[in-house]
Parts: structure tokens; C-alpha cells; sequence
């Protein structure tokens, strides 16, 4: 089947030197190209959309909620703040 693709001149460049310093047709470096590329692919690096930030769990036993106020943890993450970008 015929397509058409905008390829950067570099990557055109190294499929045509790589095609004329293997006797070979671009079409087929191309095609061995693609192939290769999408059969190491995992599939689980497929983006689904989400930002693929990390899972963080709490190893510990839960707190009760009211363990701390509003005021008491936003108190402990000022602290935390200013001890994390103090000189």
C-alpha cells in the first residue's frame, strides 16, 4: 500500500545511506525499520491519556480523621515547607 510521510532529513538521509551501503531498496530499510521499531515497543507504553503519575500507598495504619486538624497539618506542611528551602 502506498502512503505518504514527512520524514526529518536526517532520519531520510540515514535510511538512504543505510539502503545504498546494503544493496537493499529504501522501501524495504523503511519497512524493516517500522517493523523492528513496533514489535519492541511494550505494549504497556501505550498512552491511555493519563499522565502516568506513580501509585504512592500508606505502608502504615491509617489515622483517624480526627487525628489532625486542618490547621494542625497545614501548620505541619509550612514546617515542612520552610525546613525543605531553608539555606
Amino acid at each position: 500500500m502506498k502512503t505518504t510521510l514527512d520524514l526529518p532529513d536526517d532520519l531520510l538521509r540515514m535510511a538512504r545511506m543505510r539502503a545504498a551501503r546494503e544493496d537493499r531498496t529504501f522501501k524495504d530499510v523503511v519497512t524493516e525499520a517500522l517493523r523492528d521499531g513496533l514489535a519492541n515497543r511494550p505494549e504497556s507504553s501505550h498512552r491511555t491519556g493519563r499522565a502516568g503519575f506513580p501509585l504512592i500507598t500508606n505502608r502504615g495504619p491509617a489515622l483517624p480523621p480526627d487525628a489532625l486538624s486542618p490547621d494542625e497539618l497545614a501548620g505541619i506542611l509550612n514546617d515542612q515547607d520552610v525546613q525543605d528551602h531553608s539555606w
